[in-house]
């Protein structure tokens, strides 16, 4: 038993421009959904960077106040 399906050239036409049609809004949609998690993550590592930005402006502060505790030591000793 042979079968033969004709397609006319609409159809066809239609196969194809569904198809791509499909096929077009599925990578739009990964690609938006990539986009929105490199956004996701640029978010994250700004905010880490302001976090490791304070806690290193605040180790440097108590930096110096220990090196002044240092010094006045020091110099209460020579005196």
């Amino acid at each position: 038993m042979n079968i033969d399906i004709n397609i006319g050239s609409f159809e066809t036409f239609a196969d194809y421009f569904f198809d791509e049609f499909i096929a077009d809004w599925m990578v739009q949609s990964k690609i938006n959904d990539s986009l929105t998690r490199v956004y996701n993550i640029d978010s994250d590592i700004s905010s880490l960077l302001k976090t490791l930005t304070k806690e290193s402006n605040d180790l440097e502060n108590e930096l110096f106040t220990v090196q002044e505790e240092i010094k006045k030591l020091i110099e209460d000793e020579l005196v």
